[in-house]
């Protein structure tokens, strides 16, 4: 649900391409629930932060500088997407450039279009 197999296929081409790919999830139920039955984590991202595994949750400015700090790159030069408003507040708090996610099909569409305009 939510897009995210739509946002994974957007994770191919951009590693393949050079670009650094992580996953930042707010809860371990979530994660196990949403994703790995039906996403290869390693195939789609380089890196991994798992609120529960490191003791901080998004929106905390902590754990956006820790997932950019374990993917090698600047805020400035990320592109964070989320489908909560108040994580999305939370990126751009720090500096990255980040993308909402609304419920409805045509906005998974329309973020996936607003995520590549920032990466083009």
């Amino acid at each position: 649900g939510g897009g995210r197999e739509e946002f994974a296929a957007c994770c191919r081409p951009q590693r393949a391409a050079g670009r650094r790919t992580g996953l930042l999830t707010n809860n371990a139920a979530e994660f196990e629930e949403f994703w790995t039955p039906v996403l290869p984590l390693d195939e789609l991202f380089d890196d991994v932060v798992d609120s529960s595994a490191v003791g901080l949750r998004k929106p905390d400015p902590r754990i956006y500088h820790l997932a950019l700090e374990r993917l090698g790159v600047d805020a400035a030069e990320t592109v964070f997407v989320d489908d909560a408003v108040g994580n999305v507040v939370g990126a751009r708090a720090v500096g990255m450039r980040a993308v909402h996610v609304g419920p409805r099909p045509s906005d998974v569409a329309a973020a996936i279009a607003e995520l590549e305009a920032h990466l083009s």
